[in-house]
């Protein structure tokens, strides 16, 4: 139960940043990551992010970005 409440507390705190995804550096195109816009945060599979999640901040999105993502990261 303790676990579920982190996560629940997660997203809440969270849920203030949406994602933007401005500022791609190198190849990464925002057009790569429409789909993470589409489908609800809290539906994304791992398959979904895995992506996002070697390039985030690096050459995909910004510091706002990734804290939309942390909590499903997690």
């Amino acid at each position: 139960m303790k676990l579920e409440s982190a996560i629940e507390a997660l997203y809440r705190v969270f849920a203030r940043y949406p994602a933007e995804f401005g500022g791609f550096a190198y190849c990464k195109d925002a057009e790569d990551y429409v789909h993470l816009k589409r489908i609800p945060l809290r539906e994304l599979s791992a398959k979904d992010l895995q992506d996002y999640s070697w390039s985030a901040i690096l050459t995909a999105g910004n510091s706002r970005d990734f804290r939309h993502f942390l909590p499903r990261i997690f």
